[in-house]
């Protein structure tokens, strides 16, 4: 292997073992080495490397700014394999941006699959934020409904079509708050919507 690849090596094994903080004081180090080296290819694979740090640290921003740089230079490589990594890093940090917000009345339904999410039960939080989005649609509540639908976004696996569910309800609504709502929320979990014309 090459110097670049040796410390390539390095650099992904510090991520793997859990050693963030060295990882994003070295990784920046790395993606200089291999943009003078026009190794575009190891730039996408150490900037995600990079997001998946930063997400680990709960660096969000930074997080979405790495994993930016790294869809880019995949999308211009055609690297499919790199691309599907980097969606999943962004769909982890979209969840973690929502676990971030302030928490819902637990004595809501919606509150309810929030507490169950906060504690790490994908599967409760889910069937709790399905049963609130139901009910939701009995009420003719749209504004209940995208909650219950960004709430169901915060389990990684649902987080890109829960998103585009929330976004149909807040864009037949009408209502502007909802849609902008839904804008953030997609921008946090890395999913790309239509713009919407009002």
């Amino acid at each position: 292997m090459t110097d670049l690849e040796l410390e390539a090596h390095a650099a992904y094994t510090l991520v793997q073992r859990g050693r963030y903080a060295e990882a994003t004081d070295r990784l920046p180090r790395l993606i200089a080495a291999a943009d003078a080296a026009q190794r575009p290819d190891l730039c996408a694979r150490a900037w995600t490397w990079l997001g998946h740090a930063h997400l680990y640290r709960s660096e969000l921003g930074p997080a979405r700014r790495a994993l930016r740089q790294a869809a880019a230079l995949a999308t211009a490589l055609g690297d499919d394999q790199g691309l599907a990594a980097i969606s999943q890093l962004r769909q982890a940090v979209g969840a973690k941006a929502m676990q971030a917000a302030p928490p819902a009345q637990a004595d809501t339904p919606i509150g309810r699959a929030c507490l169950a999410l906060d504690a790490g039960d994908h599967a409760l939080g889910a069937r709790l934020a399905r049963e609130a989005r139901d009910a939701a649609r009995a009420d003719e509540d749209p504004r209940g409904e995208v909650l219950a639908w960004l709430a169901l976004a915060r389990v990684p696996t649902e987080a890109d079509a829960a998103v585009r569910a929330a976004a149909d309800v807040a864009d037949r609504s009408g209502d502007r708050n909802l849609v902008t709502a839904v804008a953030h929320a997609a921008r946090a979990a890395g999913v790309v919507l239509a713009p919407k014309v009002f």
